[in-house]
């Protein structure tokens, strides 16, 4: 049988925070740029597509979303499971989870989230951990509905 470093939870925990580190100080990184360059961005105060919620709202949205992520990880690291998914999930969670901590990152340390890639006109501007986490999303919503692959042997 060969080795395969993926196969092991200290190989997979690696991939998940190389991946997810990755993200956030690649994105991190091109803001800061754009910012220094005077390049175009927008800055987002308020939630998808620049809805603006009441700031209690949003706070409370914050705070619910966070809690039940906190949650899921820890149960699902109490069991264990999260080190038997494929390598393909983890990539998602991992491209889902950096894409959300640079977009985190922004909004405590700028005040707004930077969006800086303009697709075309009637769509609005994004940046580069919307689209991680969209890739993410769609890792992880294609290997649920696969049901077959979704767990490493």
């Amino acid at each position: 049988m060969q080795y395969n470093f993926l196969t092991k939870s200290i190989g997979k925990t690696f991939f998940f925070l190389s991946i997810a580190s990755f993200v956030v100080a690649f994105d991190q990184f091109l803001k800061y740029k754009i910012r220094q360059d005077d390049g175009f961005f927008l800055c987002n105060r308020g939630i998808s597509f620049g809805i603006q919620p009441p700031d209690i709202v949003f706070w409370l949205t914050i705070g619910l979303f966070s809690f039940v992520v906190l949650y899921c990880c820890v149960f699902l690291y109490k069991k264990r499971s999260v080190l038997r998914f494929s390598v393909s999930v983890l990539l998602g969670l991992a491209l889902f989870t950096g894409g959300v901590l640079s977009n985190l990152l922004d909004r405590f340390l700028v005040g707004c989230v930077l969006d800086y890639i303009p697709f075309f006109k009637p769509f609005p501007v994004f940046n580069l951990a919307d689209v991680s986490i969209f890739l993410g999303s769609c890792f992880i919503l294609f290997f649920l509905l696969s049901k077959n692959r979704f767990y490493s042997e």
